[in-house]
């Protein structure tokens, strides 16, 4: 759906099927990446059933200024292999877009998993093995108007037992810059906020 200002107008979009098709295939949209009035992206997934299995599989769409289109095979085999992956986001300010997952599809296609820095310490307020186990996941992201920074909110965890297990509010920052995006580079940078107890896990 768009909106011209005045009115929602729909427009046809590509179908997702199962190899053989079924009546109880299902398909929907839930996220939409905006990276110029000709490149925008929207992701969801698709649901369909064999006997009494579900199998579920992300998607996305490209629109080009004209029509939606199923995305490049090389995205799309990409949100496949990392199910699951959240694909709210924001444009890259460089033609591109990241993910909250941590996808970040530049402006040429190339596709790079962002990595977080460095592990923040836990309880015992030095970075131990177990920290080095640490998860974390992005609740918001958004791009610094005028920049290539993004700043993403969210938290880091350990879900372990004992006083290793521990979650912490955190905020980072990326820098796309136009260098050649790695793991691990100058262009990320993080914070710790307070710490919250997580229950621990079974």
């Amino acid at each position: 759906m768009h909106f011209d200002g005045k009115k929602w107008q729909s427009f046809p979009t590509p179908e997702f099927h199962r190899p053989k098709p079924d009546p109880e295939d299902d398909a929907s949209l839930y996220d939409v990446v905006t990276v110029s009035r000709d490149d925008v992206w929207a992701f969801g997934a698709h649901r369909y059933w064999t006997g009494e299995e579900e199998h579920e599989t992300t998607v996305a769409l490209h629109w080009d200024g004209k029509r939606w289109r199923k995305a490049p095979k090389a995205l799309d085999t990409e949100l496949r292999k990392n199910h699951g992956l959240d694909t709210s986001g924001t444009r890259d300010g460089a033609g591109g877009f990241v993910l909250n997952g941590g996808l970040h599809r530049t402006a040429d296609g190339a596709l790079h998993m962002v990595k977080v820095s460095k592990p923040v310490a836990g309880r015992s307020r030095k970075i131990t093995k177990a920290d080095r186990r640490q998860r974390f996941d992005v609740s918001d992201l958004d791009l610094v108007p005028g920049t290539h920074e993004l700043w993403a909110a969210g938290n880091i965890s350990v879900e372990l037992s004992g006083d290793a297990n521990f979650m912490r509010g955190m905020v980072a920052s990326y820098s796309t810059g136009d260098r050649p995006l790695g793991p691990a580079g100058p262009g990320e940078r993080v914070a710790a906020g307070p710490q919250a107890r997580v229950p621990p896990t079974s």
